[in-house]
């Protein structure tokens, strides 16, 4: 009977430090919305590589008085709150609606906010308490004041020598104290995933002249962020912008053009190539179109072929802007998906449109930036 009683009490045992581990590995995350009500849902999300795409793991009501409280296993990544009125359905595809909330590891987070701007609501606890991170809340802040100020400087005919002078100083200033906290908060919080996501952020917006910088910070990971899919993104944007500078060989790609067509950078090779990354939504694009079809007019004779590379755009807006615009030379979207191959428009780590890079006769890099500048180039290595 003894021996039943102690395997009985040792199986109870057992049981109860599963489910308390179970209970345990929980974040949770509750808060108040004012506008918000009985029958609104909180959903949570978060992106599934395997899918890639963002998908819905949990969710939660919302109480007749705003509040509600959504638990999800331990994650060390970023997730998206959405808000469903009641009766509506989720479109996890407006991510623009979304409150960004990052886990690391368990806690408890707080959200506060509005239904009506519900994207912008504030959140507290876990990585959001680190105080690296209350100083990027307050630049972000302080930066987006002068954005608007920004706004009310260009509508000034006359512009204010001294003050447009003294809002670039004050505007400069924000975001080399953004970038010293950033490193900070990386250099601080070196194995937490949060600093992989950091930093992969900071790639975003790195160039050949900064990329080094970015490099340092990411020897610096620690090996549980370096595990984390950020570390392993800005590592291979990393690659590439080193892989794109001025003297390096394009990276060969093949797309099929608009005429359905296969072509490959590779396959020009012994021509000089301008790659024109451009969008049909992108007015700067369209308004430089005309230069860049006279330009390839006086300049296709003498062995440049030029290559147009939709970035971010729609096949059907891409082929109509095409048209519209009179485009004579061969023409790809970067949105094709060749199996094994990259997005075009992410090796060649294309922040912006318009973007031209010029290729030498032997596939060598010699310049990239704004097509502004691209026939002077030409004028110099090809001639007049």
């Amino acid at each position: 009977m003894k021996k039943y009683i102690k395997w009985g009490a040792l199986v109870f045992l057992v049981l109860c430090a599963f489910f308390s581990f179970t209970q345990i590995r929980k974040n949770t995350i509750s808060g108040q919305i004012t506008g918000a009500g009985e029958g609104d849902r909180i959903f949570l999300a978060s992106y599934h590589a395997s899918k890639d795409k963002f998908v819905t793991d949990d969710s939660a009501k919302v109480a007749s008085d705003g509040t509600f409280t959504i638990k999800t296993q331990d994650k060390n990544e970023l997730t998206l709150l959405f808000l469903v009125p009641k009766g509506d359905t989720l479109d996890i595809s407006a991510r623009q609606k979304a409150l960004q909330v990052f886990l690391e590891g368990l806690g408890k987070y707080t959200v506060n906010g509005t239904a009506e701007n519900f994207s912008s609501s504030s959140v507290s606890g876990g990585v959001y308490e680190y105080p690296e991170q209350k100083t990027l809340d307050s630049l972000n802040a302080a930066i987006e004041n002068m954005r608007a100020q920004s706004m009310e400087l260009r509508k000034n005919e006359t512009p204010d020598t001294a003050a447009v002078a003294e809002f670039n100083r004050r505007w400069n200033e924000l975001w080399k104290k953004d970038a010293e906290t950033r490193k900070a908060l990386i250099e601080n919080h070196n194995n937490d995933a949060y600093a992989a996501y950091i930093l992969n952020g900071m790639c975003f917006t790195a160039s050949a002249e900064t990329v080094s910088g970015i490099q340092e910070l990411y020897g610096k990971l620690g090996e549980k962020a370096l595990k984390t899919s950020y570390a392993k993104t800005a590592k291979k944007r990393m690659d590439n912008i080193n892989s794109t500078v001025v003297g390096s060989t394009a990276p060969d790609f093949t797309l099929t053009s608009i005429e359905g067509d296969t072509v490959s950078l590779s396959s020009l090779r012994g021509k000089w190539v301008i790659l024109e990354f451009w969008a049909s939504w992108c007015k700067p694009c369209r308004s430089n179109n005309p230069h860049m079809v006279g330009i390839y007019e006086k300049y296709n004779p003498k062995g440049v072929e030029v290559i147009g590379i939709a970035s971010w755009d729609k096949d059907e807006d891409w082929k109509k802007a095409v048209d519209e615009d009179g485009l004579p030379w061969i023409n790809v979207n970067s949105a094709e998906k060749v199996k094994g191959q990259d997005n075009v428009s992410e090796t060649y780590v294309i922040n912006s449109v318009p973007t031209s890079f010029l290729i030498n006769t032997e596939g060598i890099i010699v310049y990239r930036g704004h097509p502004a500048y691209i026939e002077q180039q030409l004028e110099n290595y090809v001639g007049k």
